[in-house]
């Protein structure tokens, strides 16, 4: 089923890092962008957070990157077009799946509200 996404608006936390709110049908999502500096790699960390109804769906599909080249670069990171690495925190998510040129992460809501954390690392 193809549902189109409604933006709700955008709010800032302390550090004025934002987090855009948004619903998917009967879903409410909240999608926030920080950086992720550690003494080795710097890059993005993405958390959806998602609430709400799917419709009786028990998982929904985070499609984390489209279109492009997606070679496995561990048990939980993809590098796309050789030149950003995505890590895919395991909490709140499944295992993901590459379909062709997208990498998908299954995201679980029979146990109600649930958070997943991807993080981008650029070569």
């Amino acid at each position: 089923e193809t549902l189109t996404p409604r933006f709700r608006g955008c709010t800032l936390n302390r550090k004025q890092e934002p987090a855009f709110c948004f619903t998917l049908g009967g879903l409410k999502v909240v999608d926030r962008v920080e950086p992720a500096i550690e003494p080795t790699v710097v890059g993005l960390r993405r958390t959806l957070t998602i609430s709400g109804s799917a419709d009786g769906m028990e998982t929904v599909y985070w499609r984390v990157a489209g279109g492009v080249e997606i070679a496995a670069a561990g048990p939980r990171a993809f590098t796309l077009n050789n030149t950003v690495t995505v890590e895919i925190d395991r909490a709140g998510a499944g295992d993901p799946v590459v379909r062709g040129r997208d990498l998908l992460v299954p995201v679980q809501l029979k146990n109600g509200p649930a958070e997943v954390t991807v993080r981008y690392v650029w070569k």
